[in-house]
Protein backbone atom coordinates (compact mmCIF):
# COMPACT_ATOMS: atom_id res chain seq x y z
CA UNK A 1 0.00 0.00 0.00
CA UNK A 2 1.91 3.12 -0.79
CA UNK A 3 2.20 5.81 1.23
CA UNK A 4 0.00 9.19 1.40
CA UNK A 5 2.20 12.22 2.07
CA UNK A 6 -0.51 14.05 2.91
CA UNK A 7 -1.53 11.66 5.54
CA UNK A 8 0.76 10.91 7.51
CA UNK A 9 -0.54 12.20 10.80
CA UNK A 10 -1.24 9.00 12.80
CA UNK A 11 2.38 7.70 11.65
CA UNK A 12 3.71 10.81 13.78
CA UNK A 13 1.59 10.53 16.29
CA UNK A 14 2.48 6.52 16.72
CA UNK A 15 6.22 7.47 15.71
CA UNK A 16 6.25 10.45 19.19
CA UNK A 17 3.74 7.78 21.15
CA UNK A 18 6.41 4.82 20.62
CA UNK A 19 9.75 7.06 21.56
CA UNK A 20 7.95 8.60 24.80
CA UNK A 21 6.46 5.22 25.55
CA UNK A 22 9.74 4.04 25.64
CA UNK A 23 10.86 6.85 27.77
CA UNK A 24 8.29 5.93 30.56
CA UNK A 25 9.52 2.45 30.48
CA UNK A 26 13.07 3.08 31.09
CA UNK A 27 11.92 5.65 34.05
CA UNK A 28 9.50 3.18 35.46
CA UNK A 29 11.75 0.41 35.12
CA UNK A 30 14.78 2.66 37.01
CA UNK A 31 12.97 4.09 39.69
CA UNK A 32 12.40 2.02 43.58
CA UNK A 33 9.34 4.11 43.58
CA UNK A 34 6.58 5.23 41.18
CA UNK A 35 7.60 8.87 39.61
CA UNK A 36 4.87 10.30 38.26
CA UNK A 37 5.93 12.65 35.45
CA UNK A 38 4.45 16.36 35.84
CA UNK A 39 4.60 16.18 39.96
CA UNK A 40 5.18 19.25 40.88
CA UNK A 41 8.33 20.28 41.88
CA UNK A 42 8.67 19.84 46.08
CA UNK A 43 5.76 17.66 46.06
CA UNK A 44 5.68 13.78 47.30
CA UNK A 45 4.42 11.00 46.29
CA UNK A 46 1.76 8.94 47.93
CA UNK A 47 4.18 6.09 49.75
CA UNK A 48 3.42 3.06 47.73
CA UNK A 49 1.15 0.42 48.93
CA UNK A 50 2.03 -2.87 50.18
CA UNK A 51 3.51 -5.08 47.94
CA UNK A 52 0.21 -7.30 47.54
CA UNK A 53 -1.79 -4.06 46.97
CA UNK A 54 0.34 -2.63 44.79
CA UNK A 55 -1.72 -1.98 41.29
CA UNK A 56 0.29 0.40 39.12
CA UNK A 57 -2.10 0.43 36.54
CA UNK A 58 -5.10 1.59 39.24
CA UNK A 59 -2.62 4.45 40.62
CA UNK A 60 -2.37 6.29 37.60
CA UNK A 61 -6.04 6.18 36.70
CA UNK A 62 -6.68 7.36 40.34
CA UNK A 63 -4.33 10.22 39.62
CA UNK A 64 -5.94 11.10 36.03
CA UNK A 65 -9.44 11.39 38.02
CA UNK A 66 -8.11 13.62 40.61
CA UNK A 67 -6.28 15.89 37.99
CA UNK A 68 -9.38 15.48 35.76
CA UNK A 69 -11.80 16.67 38.22
CA UNK A 70 -9.28 19.68 39.43
CA UNK A 71 -9.11 20.24 35.87
CA UNK A 72 -13.22 20.92 35.65
CA UNK A 73 -12.74 23.59 38.08
CA UNK A 74 -9.51 25.17 37.50
CA UNK A 75 -10.76 25.23 33.25
CA UNK A 76 -13.82 28.25 34.60
CA UNK A 77 -11.05 30.62 35.55
CA UNK A 78 -8.83 32.23 33.43
CA UNK A 79 -6.24 33.28 35.86
CA UNK A 80 -5.38 29.51 36.77
CA UNK A 81 -3.68 28.70 33.81
CA UNK A 82 -0.23 27.61 35.45
CA UNK A 83 -2.38 25.41 37.68
CA UNK A 84 -4.94 23.93 34.69
CA UNK A 85 -1.75 23.30 32.96
CA UNK A 86 0.08 21.40 36.29
CA UNK A 87 -3.28 19.63 36.19
CA UNK A 88 -2.76 18.36 32.27
CA UNK A 89 0.64 17.78 32.66
CA UNK A 90 0.08 15.77 35.97
CA UNK A 91 -2.28 13.59 33.48
CA UNK A 92 -0.05 13.22 30.70
CA UNK A 93 2.50 11.42 33.58
CA UNK A 94 -0.37 9.19 34.20
CA UNK A 95 -1.31 8.43 30.70
CA UNK A 96 2.58 7.20 30.47
CA UNK A 97 2.45 5.06 33.69
CA UNK A 98 -0.27 3.41 32.93
CA UNK A 99 0.88 2.85 29.36
CA UNK A 100 3.42 0.13 30.87
CA UNK A 101 0.90 -2.06 33.06
CA UNK A 102 -1.98 -3.13 30.17
CA UNK A 103 -4.55 -4.52 31.77
CA UNK A 104 -5.18 -8.02 31.99
CA UNK A 105 -7.66 -9.03 29.50
CA UNK A 106 -11.63 -9.67 31.05
CA UNK A 107 -11.95 -12.83 28.84
CA UNK A 108 -8.72 -15.56 28.66
CA UNK A 109 -7.02 -14.54 25.34
CA UNK A 110 -4.08 -16.03 23.28
CA UNK A 111 -1.70 -15.77 20.67
CA UNK A 112 -3.24 -12.73 17.81
CA UNK A 113 -6.16 -12.15 20.05
CA UNK A 114 -4.24 -11.38 23.02
CA UNK A 115 -1.66 -9.28 20.73
CA UNK A 116 -5.02 -7.08 19.55
CA UNK A 117 -6.23 -6.93 22.92
CA UNK A 118 -3.30 -5.00 24.01
CA UNK A 119 -2.37 -3.11 21.17
CA UNK A 120 -5.94 -1.45 21.30
CA UNK A 121 -5.33 -0.72 24.98
CA UNK A 122 -1.96 1.10 23.74
CA UNK A 123 -3.95 2.56 21.02
CA UNK A 124 -6.77 4.58 22.77
CA UNK A 125 -3.87 5.64 25.75
CA UNK A 126 -2.06 7.17 22.50
CA UNK A 127 -5.27 8.80 21.73
CA UNK A 128 -6.17 9.88 25.53
CA UNK A 129 -2.36 11.21 25.45
CA UNK A 130 -2.74 13.25 22.61
CA UNK A 131 -6.01 14.47 23.73
CA UNK A 132 -3.91 15.63 26.84
CA UNK A 133 -1.51 17.59 24.45
CA UNK A 134 -3.93 19.05 22.73
CA UNK A 135 -5.58 20.34 25.81
CA UNK A 136 -1.79 22.08 26.82
CA UNK A 137 -2.17 23.76 23.21
CA UNK A 138 -5.80 24.92 24.07
CA UNK A 139 -5.23 26.30 27.53
CA UNK A 140 -2.11 28.18 26.20
CA UNK A 141 -4.25 30.06 23.91
CA UNK A 142 -7.02 30.49 26.22
CA UNK A 143 -9.38 28.80 23.93
CA UNK A 144 -11.81 28.27 26.33
CA UNK A 145 -14.56 26.48 23.58
CA UNK A 146 -11.80 23.79 22.43
CA UNK A 147 -10.79 23.15 25.84
CA UNK A 148 -14.56 22.30 26.71
CA UNK A 149 -15.01 20.36 23.71
CA UNK A 150 -11.51 18.03 24.33
CA UNK A 151 -12.41 17.73 28.03
CA UNK A 152 -16.04 16.11 27.00
CA UNK A 153 -13.47 13.96 24.70
CA UNK A 154 -11.85 13.15 27.38
CA UNK A 155 -14.33 12.23 29.29
CA UNK A 156 -15.78 9.98 26.62
CA UNK A 157 -12.17 8.38 26.08
CA UNK A 158 -12.42 7.39 29.75
CA UNK A 159 -16.27 5.76 29.35
CA UNK A 160 -15.18 3.93 26.36
CA UNK A 161 -12.29 2.50 28.40
CA UNK A 162 -14.09 1.55 31.30
CA UNK A 163 -16.83 -0.31 29.47
CA UNK A 164 -14.22 -2.20 27.70
CA UNK A 165 -11.65 -2.68 30.37
CA UNK A 166 -13.53 -3.15 33.21
CA UNK A 167 -17.53 -3.85 32.14
CA UNK A 168 -15.96 -6.17 29.46
CA UNK A 169 -18.67 -4.17 27.27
Amino acid sequence: MPLDPMNLRPMRIAATFAGIAGAAFLVAAASPQPTIVGLQEGAEAAPAAAADDANPLHDSMETMQGSLKALRKLMRDPAKKDEALAAVREMEGAVLLGLAHVPKPLKELEGSALLAHDVDYKRRMATVYTTLLDMELALDKGDADALKTLYRALGGQKKEGHQIYIDGK
